[in-house]
């Protein structure tokens, strides 16, 4: 039988309606489970139903590879990668993170909390550096590329 945290990850690419974040909201989680990640809570089959429904409207398009799991009867663990192609943006996003779920005796999720870099997120949504690198003058950027070769010839 496939783990809880492998379930969802079966589920993630194909979030393409309601009813099968529904399907996988009343499957996969306890009513009164909580979800946690580094910009939002949820508690309760509704709130993260309405999770899902969000992230499903912002990436239509979500790539998932489930890479790591370490697991006992009532916790997983697991470490992923995911590649998000945003509806208004002309870049997919990759990320990697961790997941905790702990989980009933019925092996349904009560706990799910992710952990991933926000700052990577971030990087990886708004072009920062070339916006920085724009504004900079062409004296500083010299000056700026002649250190950095330096740094890089002294390794």
């Amino acid at each position: 039988m496939r783990s809880t945290a492998e379930r969802i990850f079966d589920y993630l690419p194909r979030l393409d309606g309601d009813a099968g974040l529904e399907e996988m909201v009343q499957e996969l989680y306890a009513p009164d489970a909580t979800f946690a990640d580094p910009i939002q809570k949820a508690a309760g089959h509704d709130a993260i139903l309405e999770m899902y429904r969000d992230m499903q409207r912002i990436f239509p398009q979500i790539d998932a590879s489930l890479l790591r799991r370490i697991s006992d009867d009532r916790r997983e663990v697991v470490e992923w990668e995911m590649t998000f192609k945003p509806k208004y943006w002309p870049t997919t996003i990759p990320l990697q993170g961790t997941t905790w779920l702990e989980l009933d005796e019925n092996g349904r999720i009560t706990n799910h909390q992710d952990y991933w870099d926000l700052w990577e997120f971030l990087r990886g949504t708004m072009p920062l550096q070339e916006l920085v690198a724009e504004r900079i003058p062409e004296p500083l950027k010299a000056l700026l590329s002649r250190k950095r070769k330096k740094h890089h010839t002294e390794d």
